[in-house]
């Protein structure tokens, strides 16, 4: 006769699991439903206002899209300058304090590569604001032929491409000083910012400890991204109810979150693969 008791501890340890499942989902299905019903009422209340301050609304929203489209190319200098200041000052005080160090306090060890991080996150808002500022002015570029004066027109213009040098050298030998040094402080640490494969060879030579600091960071971007896209497709909805917006702006939004979800998705799949 077989001996079915294994088979029967699997069986009961399955149920188990399948009642500890239920219970979960139990306790938690009242407060997602009540959570639901407060989002759709203050959803409502908020499209109701919507609808009311349309007007004022529209009117709001033609000044400041006037101011921007004034403001731009000058933006774009007074940007790129103070990122690219700030880039260089992050760089300078890590550099500072790996001239003082003595090779073994961790601790200053941190505050240089906190710094260095700084300085690669302020070269990354720079790239966004130059681009949104490049935009704003290029949507403006008609308003500036018809209505500006030659010599407003060349101000403007002068300012915009200045700003465009100061980022383009910024972001080429910011970014190539700040990784050069990081390669100084860690020797294992390889490839070239003008290398076309820099960031895999990077990640190749990282440990095990900073790729998984790398994988938790790039999953807590993954989930904000899920989240802001969510809110940008509901402020999408209500910019085409309100302000005739068009559909393209809620295409590309789903273009962007789809190219998350199914890069993380594909990537989880090859790895779960391997």
């Amino acid at each position: 006769m077989k001996d079915y008791t294994e088979f029967t501890h699997i069986t009961e340890d399955k149920d188990d699991i399948v009642c500890e499942i239920k219970k979960e989902d139990k306790m938690l299905r009242g407060k997602y439903i009540l959570l639901m019903f407060v989002c759709m009422v203050g959803g409502g209340i908020a499209g109701s206002l919507a609808v009311a301050g349309a007007g004022f609304m529209t009117g709001l929203s033609q000044k400041v899209e006037t101011v921007l489209m004034k403001a731009s190319p000058y933006a774009v200098l007074i940007l790129t300058v103070a990122t690219a200041l700030l880039v260089f000052l992050f760089y300078g005080q890590a550099r500072k304090l790996y001239t003082a160090w003595d090779g073994e306090e961790e601790e200053t060890l941190n505050r240089m590569e906190a710094k260095l991080s700084i300085a690669l996150m302020v070269s990354g808002i720079e790239t966004i604001l130059f681009l949104l500022f490049s935009s704003i002015w290029i949507a403006s570029v008609t308003d500036m032929v018809n209505n500006d004066s030659m010599q407003k027109a060349l101000v403007k213009i002068v300012c915009y491409l200045v700003g465009f040098v100061i980022m383009m050298f910024s972001q080429t030998f910011g970014i190539q000083n700040i990784v050069n040094f990081e390669k100084e402080i860690n020797p294992e640490k390889k490839g070239s910012v003008y290398d076309v494969k820099f960031q895999k060879k990077w990640m190749e030579s990282c440990d095990e400890a900073q790729k998984m600091m790398i994988y938790q960071a790039g999953y807590a971007s993954y989930q904000t991204v899920n989240k802001l896209c969510s809110l940008l497709m509901l402020c999408n909805m209500a910019g085409i109810m309100l302000w005739d917006w068009g559909i393209v702006p809620a295409f590309m939004v789903a273009i962007i979150w789809g190219a998350s979800m199914l890069s993380y998705y594909m990537k989880e799949k090859r790895l779960s693969g391997e």
